[in-house]
């Protein structure tokens, strides 16, 4: 998107106690991600055929699998970010993770070798959230687009399900680095309905 940044293109090393984990699980995560530090700022920014789409999102087959969903809106994002999550937790099939937190999945140290070798490819693979315009990306966080990323693509700040979901297949919209996220709010009848997420997992 003509709207980003150089940097926003570049994963930085994460705060692991955003996500409550306890010192003697971060040197395993800090291990696991450093490979996506070097390759962050080489992933493609398109994306690729989608396999399927509608209102609950989309995945496309390439270097990081792409992959976009919606959730409910809130007025602060973060909270959607958490509400989204929780919809996630109930609705996949976690297998042995079954049942757990996002608090607990993330104390597990199986759970954070998944995420950034593979991934759900969903919200679940995030346990940092930003609005903050001026914070460039950082592995396992989902970070809300900038007014000006926004308007690049979507002139009026205002896309609908459709505009947004047509962007993303069209390459219009760029897909963030490995183990990052994107989030947007959407539109219906000029009025906030639901967000919308977008990502790359981190294989």
């Amino acid at each position: 998107m003509s709207g980003e940044s150089k940097s926003e293109g570049v994963a930085r090393k994460p705060d692991f106690s955003a996500a409550g984990v306890q010192p003697r699980s971060q040197s395993l995560m800090a291990a696991t991600v450093t490979v996506l530090w070097i390759v962050a700022d080489r992933a493609p920014i398109g994306c690729g055929a989608a396999l399927a789409t509608g209102p609950e999102g989309g995945r496309a087959q390439m270097g990081g699998d792409t992959w976009w969903a919606t959730g409910p809106y809130q007025e602060d994002p973060a909270v959607a970010f958490r509400q989204a999550q929780e919809r996630a937790l109930r609705d996949q099939d976690l297998g042995a993770w079954e049942g757990k937190s996002l608090a607990e999945l993330w104390q597990d140290e199986e759970w954070q070798e998944y995420v950034f070798t593979e991934g759900t490819g969903s919200v679940l693979d995030f346990f940092d959230f930003s609005a903050d315009p001026a914070r460039p990306d950082e592995v396992g966080m989902m970070r809300l687009l900038t007014d000006q990323q926004l308007r690049a693509c979507f002139p009026d700040g205002r896309p609908g399900f459709a505009a947004w979901n047509d962007a993303l297949l069209g390459n219009d919209l760029p897909f963030p680095p490995r183990a990052c996220g994107r989030c947007i709010v959407l539109y219906r009848d000029g009025r906030p309905a639901e967000m919308g997420y977008w990502g790359r997992t981190a294989d």
